[in-house]
């Protein structure tokens, strides 16, 4: 298996873990942010939308069977959030570039995903739709936008020679 692939499973394999220990221990009803769909948009966004619909399937998947989950809800979900972002990707140069630009496909697709989540696995009736959208959909999209602010962090490629 090359780097190319083997670095990113690792840290999406990471997160997935990240995500169903100390995410569920740090989280407080509805804020909890999502870090495994953090790092499959930057996988996406890096790499490419087909890597990244595969990743999200693929981890989508195996967040839903370790969590107890709807089976396939994460995972259509992510694979629909990672479609959406690979629009955004610049396959030609394989890197992203961190801006305010990155933080708003990050919360508009975080948005997407928690929407299609909600959609695909709550069994709700239409009065109480906006309700479950706001409190299920725009404020765990908010919390994983502030959370994705940890992407600052990472070392730029001009810092990296």
């Amino acid at each position: 298996m090359s780097n190319r692939y083997f670095l990113p499973v690792f840290v999406l394999s990471v997160l997935l873990i990240l995500q169903l220990t100390l995410v569920e221990l740090i989280s407080y009803e509805n804020f909890k942010p999502d870090l495994l769909l953090i790092g499959l948009i930057y996988y996406t966004l890096k790499f490419g939308q087909i890597e990244g619909i595969v990743s999200a399937f693929v981890f989508g998947l195996l967040f839903d069977l370790l969590s107890n989950g709807v089976i396939g809800a994460s995972s259509i979900s992510k694979v629909i959030a990672t479609f959406i972002a690979g629009y955004f990707a610049d396959t030609e140069n394989n890197r992203v570039e961190i801006s305010t630009n990155l933080f708003a496909i990050i919360f508009f697709v975080a948005l997407v995903e928690r929407i299609t989540y909600i959609l695909v696995a709550v069994n709700l009736d239409f009065k109480s739709l906006l309700i479950v959208l706001v409190q299920f959909g725009l404020i765990p999209a908010a919390v994983t936008l502030v959370f994705s602010l940890f992407i600052l962090l990472m070392p730029r490629e001009t810092e990296l020679r």
